[in-house]
């Protein structure tokens, strides 16, 4: 991981006015965009606000009764990844989605090695992986060794070049089986199928597993009812503790706090007050609140507390949600600008889809979870071929008052 490094610069633009009379030159002083150091405490708000913002968004958009999961760490650290290859609009709109100022990648990068050192666990109860690659097209994308660079010295990145064109298959398997290892095999793949323009894949793979620091007994988990948000009523196996919980309320909910032996990892369970529809209340949750000032309202509470137990997996594509927060530029493929990426063989490169996919599981014993993120850049096709290979006109006009002042018929361009 790279040391924390400020960079500062003034961007000199010269401006050339022509005309009739000679001009000498203009010198313009523009400003960079911000190159301030990004704080840790920083990042920390913008990766939660801006998971709760895409959690909404998400449920809002969806408006489906299904378990949904997210990781936005994950997810961040994938844009923040690809954030490093956007260049003007398309960078200042990805950082307002991500919710930090318009900073420049080296700041955001120093920042994030030194989260994902502070987010280590501190002993062995507790395991959390967080693992990145980047995988592109040999023939059609030739990524700038800074780029490369600096996601291998900051995000720790495998990089990876694949035979995208020919070998689709070849790079389909090569990219999941990476990222089936790094999940311990609870994500066995993120991608179905290549498009053809697509070039660049990165990728994030985040796996944690630990211990409840107090474990439910096994011996008290019942089968009990559940009431679906339609009102029907189903039967499922219910893990219970009765002891001192860390508690909290506020108006619309209930929360528990279940700490993991690693103390400073928790889970937290949040109820609806009864008849609040869960989808209504996703929308209405003050995320921000909740991340700031839980600590300041937890009490402490004799309780006889029923968890179900649970295992699910979750795949979506974001694209329309990160569109909703902003980031709609990166997605065209004509207005998107990631030229800090390097090169590409012709056209121009834009995000084709974020995929995201997760692994949870809740027991008696503790959790366990895993997520993938899959950022993919594709490029635009190569402009129709034109070819002037036959006989043909030529006129050269003033356009200002509409004059011919050369027409011509090439028969022959050698004679």
């Amino acid at each position: 991981m790279c040391r924390l490094n400020l960079f500062l610069g003034i961007l000199i633009s010269f401006l050339v006015i022509t005309g009739c009379e000679e001009t000498t030159p203009v010198i313009i002083e523009a400003e960079e965009p911000d190159l301030r150091g990004l704080q840790l405490s920083e990042m920390q708000e913008a990766i939660y606000t801006f998971g709760g913002e895409l959690f909404k968004t998400l449920v809002d958009q969806k408006n489906e009764a299904k378990n949904m999961v997210i990781s936005p760490l994950s997810i961040a650290t994938a844009l923040y990844m690809t954030y490093n290859g956007a260049n003007n609009d398309t960078r200042t709109a990805m950082a307002k989605t991500l919710n930090f100022e318009d900073i420049h990648p080296d700041s955001l990068n120093s920042i994030y090695s030194l989260l994902f050192k502070q987010i280590q666990p501190q002993n062995d109860s507790v395991l959390i992986k967080l693992a990145n690659a980047v995988f592109w097209d040999q023939d059609r994308m030739f990524p700038s060794d800074q780029f490369k660079s600096a996601l291998e010295m900051n995000y720790d990145a495998e990089l990876k070049t694949e035979d995208f064109q020919n070998d689709p298959e070849g790079t389909l398997e090569t990219i999941n089986a990476w990222v089936n290892e790094k999940t311990e095999g609870k994500i066995e793949k993120i991608l179905e199928n290549l498009d053809p323009m697509e070039v660049m894949f990165l990728v994030n793979a985040l796996y944690f597993i630990g211990s409840w620091d107090h474990p439910f007994d096994p011996l008290l988990t019942y089968d009990g009812p559940y009431t679906l948000g339609n009102g029907n009523e189903i039967i499922t196996s219910y893990m219970s503790h009765r002891k001192q919980w860390k508690t909290f309320q506020r108006e619309g909910y209930q929360a528990i706090e279940s700490p993991f032996t690693d103390t400073a990892f928790a889970m937290y369970f949040i109820l609806p007050t009864e008849g609040r529809p869960i989808n209504d209340f996703v929308q209405s949750f003050d995320f921000q609140d909740f991340f700031k000032f839980r600590n300041d309202r937890i009490e402490r509470n004799y309780l006889d507390v029923s968890i179900p137990k649970f295992e699910l997996n979750y795949k979506v594509t974001l694209n329309d949600e990160l569109k909703t927060l902003g980031m709609d530029i990166a997605f065209d493929p004509y207005l998107a600008d990631f030229s800090n990426i390097g090169e590409v063989a012709y056209g121009n490169a834009y995000i084709s889809r974020v995929e995201h996919k997760t692994y949870l599981k809740i027991d008696e014993t503790g959790a366990e979870g895993a997520a993938v993120t899959g950022v993919g850049i594709a490029i635009t096709s190569a402009p129709p071929t034109l070819k002037f290979n036959r006989p043909f006109m030529t006129i050269l006009m003033h356009k200002g008052i509409n004059i011919p002042i050369f027409i011509g018929k090439i028969e022959n361009p050698n004679e």
